[in-house]
């Protein structure tokens, strides 16, 4: 399996035979709609028999080349760990999945997304875990806080909540507990709330990645962001309405530790005229000062619900994971900004596959 951060799936197409179609939508209507393609994803084509396929290993040594160019140490790029089975799709089912997760946590939750909409239902249904969450806390009566880490990309987020924004900045200033416009102040003894914005140099370029990482040992990749038109119904559309299909993925062990890597890597980053940088807006709690990053997994006695709640998910594994992000490059179309470790993850399956690739991205574009 590979998780890549930076955009996810819309298009599915088989590479059974050459193309000898004269358009893409020749190619769309000949392979994709057509009854007699195989069914996908069915069997062992690689006879792995639960170990690394030669697709992977094909991966690995590309991925090697330009590991210099990862968003997360070389010990992280390819971790075993443990995948769920179920594939969740759509914002409700991502969600709601976000929600139960962060009511687990006993350490600390990892946060990340490009767009951020305070009234979205998703920014809500996260908004309520973290609420039964201080409410579990301060029940037992816990002696420390579950730490709540959250970066959102700045341009993404002004782009829908513009109207908002600047009324929103102002009250960082009045408020030295959180930043973001929560309907309640968190109680910091039960959950301390710390926030980053992620501001690129440039306009396009941003912080794309969307994941949760629970207790470092329990993580989900999605492509969803915190608004509402993930929470349209695919059934019955209306015309004209605003509908985007994206989907989560859960892992836990190694490759969610991997992933904490891949969230402090951005969580600290706060230099540099062609990555970017992340900020402190307007006078949050100081950060790090409980659970700095030490690359270390909490001890398992110390995060026993999360152990508890993945005990009822059916898994496969231990497996390889590859955790292949890019960073968000403000050069536009130079060819030194195509060397990372996604491009070749990328490169390698579309050269080794030997059945047919599935893509699934709610945009194909070349910025």
């Amino acid at each position: 399996m590979i998780i890549k951060t930076f955009y996810w799936i819309v298009i599915i197409f088989m590479i059974h035979t050459p193309a000898k179609a004269k358009s893409w939508k020749e190619i769309i209507q000949k392979r994709i709609f057509k009854e007699s393609n195989q069914v996908l994803c069915e069997g062992d084509i690689y006879k792995t028999q639960n170990g690394t396929s030669s697709l992977m290993k094909e991966v690995i040594k590309a991925v090697n080349k330009v590991k210099n160019k990862a968003t997360v140490k070389e010990k992280f790029l390819f971790t075993k760990g443990h995948v769920d089975h179920q594939v969740y799709r759509s914002g409700e089912e991502i969600f709601y999945k976000m929600e139960k997760m962060i009511e687990k946590a006993e350490k600390e939750v990892l946060l990340q997304t490009y767009i951020f909409d305070m009234k979205s239902k998703s920014s809500k249904i996260v908004y309520n875990g973290i609420v039964k969450l201080e409410a579990k806390r301060k029940k037992m009566k816990a002696k420390t806080p579950v730490v709540v880490r959250f970066i959102y990309d700045v341009e993404g987020t002004k782009l829908i909540t513009w109207g908002d924004f600047k009324g929103i900045k102002q009250s960082f200033m009045a408020n030295d507990h959180y930043t973001i416009k929560f309907p309640k102040k968190l109680d910091p003894r039960y959950v301390r709330f710390e926030v980053k914005g992620y501001k690129h140099i440039n306009l396009l370029p941003g912080g794309h990645s969307k994941t949760l990482v629970v207790d470092r040992h329990m993580a989900m990749v999605t492509g969803a962001n915190f608004i509402d038109y993930h929470h349209v119904s695919e059934e019955n559309t209306p015309m004209g309405s605003e509908l985007m299909v994206d989907h989560g993925f859960v892992v836990s062990g190694e490759p969610a530790l991997g992933l904490a890597n891949e969230f402090y890597t951005l969580w600290h980053k706060n230099m540099g005229k062609i990555q970017g940088h992340a900020v402190e807006l307007g006078g949050n709690v100081k950060v790090d000062k409980m659970y700095p990053w030490d690359e270390l997994p909490y001890p398992k006695k110390e995060i026993n619900s999360v152990i508890e709640f993945l005990k009822g998910n059916k898994v496969t594994g231990p497996i390889l994971v590859g955790n292949v992000g890019k960073d968000s490059d403000g050069r536009r179309r130079k060819k030194e900004s195509t060397v990372n470790p996604q491009n070749a993850a990328f490169r390698a399956i579309m050269k080794n596959a030997k059945s047919h690739i599935n893509i699934a991205s709610p945009s194909l574009n070349s910025l």
